[in-house]
């Protein structure tokens, strides 16, 4: 990841979870996981070391995760994939409360080689090295443009309190976890209109429910739950309610009719859709902390 993201890191290692660390890579930790040697792992053609000085210039998201693993860089398995939708969930209640911003940003080219693998180890003594996989270009691209949020640097300790506590309540977080993979996966591409679909299912995991909604609809549904959920006042929740409902016209439309591209005025409701589902996870987010502080 972007170096930037070391700013979470108080030394050299920061633990959020018993799955999830940050860490900050030093000389000890390259030699301890071997990525001075395998760091070009999916690059055969070209079997030479990348420079030290570029491994130092990213940082390293480590997540935890027991199962099988395939030794084949081509294979990848439920363990492996599981692993990276937990980095998924993580990165999009980042970026959902503000932690991270997504911007654009051109990778160096030897930069952009290691930038985009995830290293496979095996726990051992030390860590035996499996393989890495290369991530698919636009999770790399949007991964490498991440920041942190200068507005928010000032609080990113308390923040990081809250993220580690939420994140080792598991029989909790199932649904924030699956939202979130959702909505980071929405920011992949140059897709409107898959990512607009994206979205909108990440808002259906939180509050969906196939009982109440085939009563009343599954739009009229989301949009109540959203308006007493994130609404402030009586005010935001009507102005939530009046534009839900055209928002979920626009889902059916690119569900059920193929949908071409969205206008501007539908782009606007798009970044208002974005937005809800960013309060929606912070604030489901917050309710798990203060039910388990």
């Amino acid at each position: 990841m972007n170096s930037q993201i070391s700013k979470f890191v108080e030394g050299d290692t920061h633990e959020l979870s018993d799955k999830i660390k940050i860490i900050k890579p030093n000389e000890k930790f390259i030699k301890a996981y071997n990525l001075e040697l395998n760091s070009n792992d999916s690059f055969s053609e070209k079997n030479v070391n990348e420079p030290l000085f570029l491994i130092k210039e990213i940082s390293y998201i480590q997540v935890q995760y027991s199962g099988f693993v395939c030794k084949s860089k081509y294979i990848s398995t439920n363990s492996e994939n599981e692993a990276i939708d937990i980095f998924k969930s993580f990165l999009g209640i980042a970026i959902a409360i503000k932690l991270l911003n997504v911007n654009q940003r051109r990778r160096p080219l030897l930069l952009a080689r290691i930038s985009n693998l995830v290293h496979v180890h095996q726990e051992d003594s030390p860590w035996k090295y499996i393989k890495s996989i290369e991530l698919n270009q636009d999770f790399a691209e949007v991964l490498y443009g991440l920041d942190i949020n200068s507005s928010n640097i000032k609080s990113i300790k308390e923040i990081l309190e809250v993220l580690a506590l939420v994140l080792s309540q598991d029989k909790f977080t199932e649904k924030l976890m699956l939202s979130a993979k959702w909505y980071f996966e929405s920011f992949l591409g140059n897709n409107e209109l898959l990512s607009f679909i994206q979205t909108m299912v990440a808002l259906e995991i939180l509050f969906g429910d196939k009982k109440v909604s085939d009563l009343i609809g599954i739009g009229r549904l989301l949009g109540n739950r959203c308006a007493y959920f994130i609404g402030k006042n009586f005010v935001e929740r009507e102005e939530i309610l009046e534009i839900f409902d055209k928002i979920y016209e626009i889902r059916s439309n690119i569900v059920h009719s193929g949908k071409k591209r969205l206008t501007q005025f539908e782009r606007d409701l798009y970044y208002k859709l974005k937005e809800i589902v960013s309060r929606a996870i912070q604030e489901e987010l917050f309710l798990i902390y203060r039910n388990n502080k």
